[in-house]
């Protein structure tokens, strides 16, 4: 990697490449949470891979979805 980071790693083992996404912060969005689908709520980083955060859900017991992103970009998410 050309700088010290989190990464997430994608290996093609039909053709031998790679790639490496640089993950500079996870968050939480989602109707569940402050902000809804437009905003994040931020995780810190803890170390080790770890991203955590207390966070207060709206909506617990109802239909409310969230899911987590990367980079504040909706093309990078855990669901």
């Amino acid at each position: 990697a050309a700088e010290t980071g989190q990464y997430r790693v994608t290996v093609n083992l039909n053709n031998n490449t790679y790639s490496l996404l640089k993950i500079d912060r996870w968050s939480l969005v989602g109707d569940a949470v402050e902000g809804g689908w437009g905003g994040d709520v931020p995780l810190t980083y803890q170390g080790k891979g770890v991203w955590a955060a207390t966070i207060e859900l709206y909506k617990p017991g109802a239909n409310a979805g969230f899911l987590f992103r990367a980079n504040g970009d909706w093309a990078y998410l855990l669901k």
